[in-house]
């Protein structure tokens, strides 16, 4: 189910170059895996920061959604990384490159982004539950650039179903 590995498959962001917005996002992944990956401590809740911004039940559940679906369809190996981790992994950026698009009417785009992570059935699920993150996000004025793709990125090899490694 959910493992941790060494790093790899960075994208070429840091957390640095993020705006609020993505650093939300990106936090919250990461506290909505750890909590379900690292069970030997205990992790801030993230819906805390859902409330202390003020996104309703709707954006989030959404998230929550969006994380389980695409934690347990993988078809790739999801590189959440840890909390201080001052890079980006690979599925942290499709993240945000989907809610993005999702924000800019791209829909398209944010189910190829998908699509690169989940197989068709369950990029529908997490399309849906995306949708309704990203409107919250944007409602409060958190909105997330479509940023340009790195070509040169590395690809993962494929893994077992619902695989998670965090490093």
């Amino acid at each position: 189910m959910f493992t941790t590995r060494a790093p790899h498959g960075y994208s070429p962001q840091l957390l640095g170059e993020l705006g609020t917005a993505e650093l939300f996002v990106l936090s919250s992944l990461r506290l909505w895996f750890l909590s379900h990956c690292d069970r030997d401590h205990e992790y801030p809740d993230w819906r805390q920061a859902f409330q202390a911004a003020n996104i309703g039940p709707l954006g989030t559940w959404g998230f929550d959604r969006l994380c389980r679906t695409v934690g347990t369809t993988t078809l790739r190996s999801l590189d959440v990384h840890w909390l201080h981790c001052a890079r980006v992994g690979e599925y942290e950026a499709c993240l945000l490159r989907t809610v993005g698009h999702l924000q800019a009417d791209q829909l398209e785009a944010a189910e190829a982004a998908l699509l690169e992570w989940c197989p068709p059935a369950a990029t529908r699920l997490a399309l849906e539950a995306a949708h309704a993150f990203a409107t919250a996000l944007q409602s409060h004025c958190l909105l997330i650039p479509v940023r340009a793709l790195d070509t040169d990125r590395p690809r993962i090899s494929t893994v077992p179903l619902g695989s998670l490694c965090l490093h």
